[in-house]
């Protein structure tokens, strides 16, 4: 009930947003802090809940945790967890909401929000994934600092987010690639994207699982001698079923178009939207070849997509435009609407879940007195009641 309260009231606020010709920011302030709450109030509802639930009390779990989130923990360790996870979720959804507004057309916002908030794979799993999107949110703000900040100590701020991020999560290693944004003065030619479509059509036959040991090996450099930290993710892999992660025939046929329309119009926009356009392709290549645990990584590139798709809109929307583009324009919008609205609908019915998102039907929070407490552990999706 929770979610869907917050889902109509993310409606109400973009409707008056519309009204006022996009031009009342109060409204997306609302948004997020109404996204706050939905975060603060959690019980139990997602996968890794008991996880950071347990660590917080329990220092002997912590030790496997990075120093900067143990640092947390011990600060915040008289308030209680509640407290802890409202003040994390507070941080996030101020850096989510500076981000939108600072990346996004303000025409298309909408289309980024809702596609954040209904797709599962977006807000629900980064709710599921703390730690990690903790991490993520502080390293997102080392890809504005490298892109966009004109702060006279822009490189400074940039390094000491990422060292901040790593030192939450070590998958934050990943946001290495922003600071090599700024070399990327040519835009993609003819060449480029030949060479784009060419690794998109390897990415899926590429299997992860075959580069196990040279992944191990990589992760013994960067860990030391902590490397078992995380080594269950690269061992895991060997065993994954491939098509529980991997994209499926109608994602495959989304990333395509997602991809081309990236390609084409990367020539014009502007140098910043390049290099949010060069995240978002990357995403899609990584996307498809992570497996298991693994494709988290690519929410380091991914989460630029909530920008990227409202500012392919803009472009695909400018007058005078052919017939073609027009097509282009619908197909792409309303796929943009139906998928992340379709996904929302599996996940409250019931009808296909995962592991990840089974709960959400029944968002319990901190004011429930009997919490569903039903543990679901399996692979791929499947019908619940």
């Amino acid at each position: 009930m929770s979610l869907n309260i917050f889902v109509v009231f993310t409606l109400i606020m973009l409707w008056q947003y519309y009204r006022s010709g996009f031009e009342k920011t109060s409204c997306i302030n609302a948004i997020f802090a109404g996204m706050w709450v939905l975060f603060s109030i959690e019980y139990f509802v997602t996968n890794d809940y008991i996880v950071y639930h347990t660590g917080f009390y329990d220092e002997s779990i912590q030790t496997i945790w990075e120093p900067l989130y143990r640092l947390l923990l011990r600060l915040f360790a008289p308030l209680g967890f509640t407290v802890f996870n409202s003040a994390v979720a507070a941080f996030e959804m101020f850096t989510l909401c500076f981000m939108f507004k600072r990346f996004c057309p303000k025409h298309y916002m909408w289309v980024g929000i809702l596609f954040f908030i209904l797709d599962v794979s977006n807000m629900m799993s980064y709710m599921c994934f703390k730690r990690q999107f903790l991490a993520q949110m502080v390293a997102i703000w080392t890809l504005y600092f490298m892109i966009d900040s004109q702060n006279r100590f822009r490189y400074a701020w940039a390094a000491f987010a990422f060292v901040c991020a790593v030192n939450i999560h070590t998958s934050a290693y990943a946001a290495l690639a922003y600071f090599i944004l700024p070399l990327f003065r040519l835009r993609i030619g003819k060449i480029g994207m030949s060479v784009v479509g060419l690794l998109f059509i390897g990415s899926l036959s590429f299997q992860l699982a075959g580069y196990s040991e040279l992944l191990d090996t990589a992760l013994t450099l960067v860990q030391g001698k902590d490397s078992d930290r995380y080594g269950s993710y690269i061992t895991d892999i060997e065993d994954e079923e491939t098509e529980d992660f991997a994209a499926g025939k109608a994602e495959i046929a989304f990333n395509m178009f997602y991809l081309l329309l990236l390609l084409y119009y990367n020539r014009s926009i502007s140098r910043t939207y390049f290099w949010l356009f060069l995240l978002s392709i990357f995403s899609i290549l990584l996307r498809i070849m992570l497996v298991g645990d693994l494709y988290r990584l690519s929410f380091y590139f991914s989460i630029v997509n909530f920008f990227t798709i409202p500012i392919l809109l803009v472009q695909l929307g400018q007058q005078p435009s052919s017939l073609l583009r027009r097509a282009v324009y619908l197909i792409f919008l309303t796929s943009m609407i139906v998928i992340p609205a379709k996904s929302y609908y599996n996940a409250m019915s019931g009808s296909k879940v995962s592991y990840i998102t089974a709960r959400f039907k029944k968002y319990n929070t901190i004011f429930d007195e009997a919490p569903d407490l039903t543990e679901f552990q399996f692979d791929g999706t499947r019908e619940i009641n």
